[in-house]
């Protein structure tokens, strides 16, 4: 199952409730799945340093920064399967539109293509 962790990704507090709710309702099932929150490691961070600062993209909180080691899923997206995020984060236009038009489509589209996941650590 995957979801977002305390920290939401951006500190958004729909984010964060989403992730409770969902750590929650694992939490009570009889036989949990395998639950894990998304987090970014050093080399995502790297990927574009200065979009993070520049249109201060986690104002509210940043996510959680695992080593490599701590990862248990790590998706690069590449082609259609990055074109269809895009498109689905694009069609959020109160979420993206602003950012899109700063930085371009092509910034844009590599700051969002690396999905990474570890297991919550409470």
């Amino acid at each position: 199952m995957l979801t977002f962790g305390p920290d939401g990704v951006t500190g958004h507090p729909d984010h964060r409730t989403v992730g409770d709710w969902v750590d929650r309702a694992v939490a009570d099932l009889p036989s949990p799945p395998l639950l894990l929150h998304a987090v970014t490691t050093p080399e995502d961070r790297e990927v574009d340093p200065t979009l993070d600062n520049d249109f201060d993209v986690f104002f509210l909180g940043g996510p959680r920064v695992c080593p490599p080691a701590e990862v248990e899923i790590r998706v690069e997206l590449r082609g259609e399967h990055l074109e269809r995020k895009v498109r689905a984060l694009l069609s959020q236009p109160s979420q993206t539109a602003g950012l899109v038009d700063a930085v371009g489509l092509d910034r844009f589209r590599a700051w969002v293509a690396a999905e990474t996941f570890a297991r919550p650590t409470h």
